[in-house]
């Protein structure tokens, strides 16, 4: 059995072999936006889990009146991870493979399912609900779990399926509860009314929550001094984000940007629609109604509008400068929700991406690490599955994986061939138990563009610091 030398463990990371291919190919960055959460604001992850579990714990009980003892149990971060989906058919939570067969499965807190135990459940084909998932399809029978907001749910939906278990209740019907649970605490006004728990505490202890980002916001500064200009595009309402971004970057924090974009609804407005600029009206912004016009510049900031909008505007500033037949101006934008800040943003923008995703680091966190039952985010799977995560792997029988909008172990062939943006990993070694850490093999010289499509892979928030100068430096040469 041949060995590839390229799987040794002095091997090159996945991020910096992605890093330095992206800096190849997009060299001229003039105009650089981020998303908030999660990408320029850092929260303290394992507390804001245990956050997240305490308000939805409190709703199930005082608002639905589930026994407060099915929750007795501290909160534990070993059953939670992003990717995975909750099959309400069964009470499973699940983990596709790249063409949509069920990989591996946990029903409750302790069952982990046994490769016999998947075939039998879910036959030798792709799970049944796998094309509503494709398709992006919001429906009652599952629930994927994808953002570091709803994924500490997981702990708490693992014992509803024990206490449903316990009662022979067949119908895991518990999701509209806990939706229920997420909508008294983030639903944006409540910011301002204080109500629910989250925001109250985020505003009470902020720094217990949310990291302060000298780094980032000494990079930010460096990057204007050479001309890069900077823009941030996010979902949160104007009261909520200004308070994160003041505790993360200083009360003078507008001064970093050329314009500032809230409640932008990237996933179903921003990218893809046309919408009206807003002009935030100071006295309550939740009542901001009155269209306008735009512009760029220090201070600048509506709510809403559309990204078509922002690109003309941008040329239009940068062609005034430097006159015309100057390059076309290159505009990327950074952020953590593959669906709707790097997908939904190549399918209807030609800015280039750079995808947060932690789940690549060569030194796993707690919180990065794969649940009970589960596989490291980038797995390679046998061609006769599905497989025990503890199982060994030959390697002529590695499949590379992809992470996608919907399934961490989804293909290239989920969303039409122009909005390809996910990273495409070289075939990895096989998972070993007690070690996630990775050495995967080089990328081909010759690569598909294809399926390589822009989208730089940083495995957090602080990588942001690095990659980021280096694609600058990079720029500054051409």
């Amino acid at each position: 059995m041949s060995t590839d030398p390229s799987l040794s463990s002095g091997g090159p990371s996945i991020e910096s072999i992605q890093r330095q291919k992206w800096i190849q190919m997009e060299p001229r960055v003039k105009w650089l936006g981020f998303d908030m959460d999660h990408t320029l604001v850092q929260y303290k992850i394992p507390e804001m889990y245990r956050l997240v579990h305490q308000f939805l714990v409190s709703t199930m009980v005082s608002g639905h009146g589930y026994p407060r003892d099915v929750f007795d149990v501290p909160f534990d971060p070993g059953l939670v991870t992003k990717g995975l989906i909750l099959d309400f058919s069964t009470g499973d939570f699940i983990q596709l493979d790249s063409e949509g067969y069920v990989a591996a499965a946990r029903h409750g807190c302790k069952h982990i399912l046994h490769p016999a135990e998947i075939k039998e459940r879910y036959g030798r084909k792709p799970w049944q609900f796998y094309s509503d998932l494709k398709q992006s399809k919001r429906i009652p029978t599952f629930k994927e779990f994808l953002t570091h907001f709803d994924t500490p749910a997981q702990h708490m939906c693992s014992l509803l399926v024990d206490y449903y278990d316990s009662k022979n209740w067949k119908s895991y019907d518990f999701w509209p509860s806990v939706l229920d649970g997420f909508i008294e605490n983030f639903t944006p006004s409540y910011f301002r009314e204080k109500k629910g728990t989250f925001f109250p505490l985020l505003q009470k202890h902020p720094k217990k929550y949310i990291e302060t980002r000298s780094d980032v916001r000494k990079l930010l500064v460096d990057l204007r001094k050479k001309g890069v200009r900077i823009f941030l595009v996010t979902n949160s309402h104007v009261d909520f984000a200004n308070h994160l971004m003041e505790v993360s970057f200083g009360k003078q924090w507008r001064e970093l940007f050329d314009l500032v974009i809230y409640y932008a609804q990237k996933g179903r407005g921003f990218f893809s629609e046309t919408n009206d600029f807003i002009e935030i009206d100071k006295k309550n912004v939740h009542e901001s109604t009155k269209s306008v016009t735009p512009h760029l510049g220090k201070g600048c900031g509506y709510i809403g509008g559309n990204s078509k909008e922002v690109t003309r505007l941008m040329r239009k500033r940068d062609k005034e400068e430097k006159g015309e037949g100057s390059e076309r101006t290159q505009i990327c934008y950074v952020g953590d929700h593959l669906h709707g800040d790097i997908v939904t943003c190549r399918e209807h923008t030609d800015w280039k991406t750079i995808y947060v995703l932690e789940e690549i680091s060569d030194d796993l966190s707690r919180e990065s690490m794969p649940s009970k039952g589960f596989f490291p985010m980038f797995t390679v799977f046998p061609s006769d599955r599905p497989m025990s995560p503890d199982s060994m792997v030959e390697p002529e029988q590695r499949l590379s994986c992809l992470y996608d909008s919907k399934n961490v172990f989804s293909n290239s062939s989920l969303l039409p061939q122009s909005s390809r943006t996910f990273i495409t990993t070289p075939p990895l070694t096989p998972p070993k138990p007690q070690n996630h850490k990775q050495s995967p093999a080089s990328l081909p010289e010759k690569e598909d563009r294809r399926t390589y499509h822009g989208a730089l892979a940083l495995k957090n928030s602080d990588s942001i610091v690095a990659s980021v100068r280096g694609l600058i430096s990079e720029s500054t040469t051409h």
